[in-house]
């Protein structure tokens, strides 16, 4: 989220000037992962890590797992 911000007063408070407005949106793979992001160096563009599509690994559930314990 971005707003305008003016310089500050007296009292040492930013006033602000605008109403919040939505700099980016991260795609959604409807998954619960988190995505990082970080302002690059410039200031100009934001770093966004992202999952690679197909990335995941199997899950493996193990049933009677143990009765494999005593082999």
């Amino acid at each position: 989220m971005a707003v305008t911000v003016g310089p500050p007063a007296a009292g040492g408070s930013f006033p602000f000037g605008s109403t919040p407005e939505r700099l980016f949106a991260i795609p959604s793979s409807g998954n619960t992962e988190r995505f990082t992001y970080q302002p690059a160096q410039d200031g100009r563009r934001f770093l966004v890590t992202l999952p690679l599509a197909g990335s995941g690994l199997p899950i493996a559930v193990v049933l009677n797992w143990t009765a494999a314990l005593g082999r």
